[in-house]
């Protein structure tokens, strides 16, 4: 292997560009559960279809096509074996206000924010609480103490 070769393949272990089109529940593959897959168009033009996306343990989205920009690892350098670490979109991000402030956001205005005043939930579409509720502390309602 040249060093030529290998500057080429540590290039190409990392690729981004936008996102075309999500599978949320694509067929299983060889008796096993299937990860959700994008296809994407790459900086250099390239459509590229039935890439895994990976997501943390926990937690799962449903980007949109055409705003959402993936970043993909290519193991091994290799383009046929690529998948999704991350995904990004810089046109429906919401803005955190202070370091180390953490939120869960999606394009509708929903948000749960931990701030450094406390968490603040916004749920312009409504919320609904299933299950038994406890609450330890003073509850106010539209700023009234309720007792």
């Amino acid at each position: 292997m040249t060093l030529e070769s290998i500057k080429r393949r540590i290039q190409a272990l990392f690729n981004t560009g936008i996102l075309k089109a999500y599978n949320e529940e694509p067929p299983d593959r060889d008796g096993r559960p299937s990860l959700p897959e994008i296809q994407f168009e790459s900086l250099d033009g390239e459509i590229r279809d039935k890439r895994e996306n990976i997501t943390p343990y926990g937690f799962t989205h449903w980007p949109k096509p055409n705003t959402a920009e993936p970043l993909l690892f290519a193991e091994n350098g290799e383009k046929a074996h690529t998948v999704t670490v991350l995904i990004s979109d810089r046109w429906n991000r919401f803005k955190l206000g202070a370091e180390g402030e953490v939120a869960i956001y999606d394009d509708k205005g929903q948000v749960i924010h931990l701030s450094k005043k406390g968490i603040t939930i916004k749920a312009p579409l409504g919320m609904k609480i299933t299950g038994k509720v406890e609450i330890a502390g003073e509850l106010k309602v539209n700023g009234i103490k309720v007792p």
